[in-house]
């Protein structure tokens, strides 16, 4: 039970870091 979770935050925590790679390749490449 305890590796659903943590499977989960971990996916979250990927999937912001994804995100956040994006966003700032978006800005970088905007200026």
């Amino acid at each position: 039970m305890t590796k659903g979770p943590d499977k989960m935050s971990y996916s979250i925590k990927e999937a912001a870091q994804l995100v956040g790679v994006s966003t700032y390749r978006i800005r970088y490449y905007d200026q």
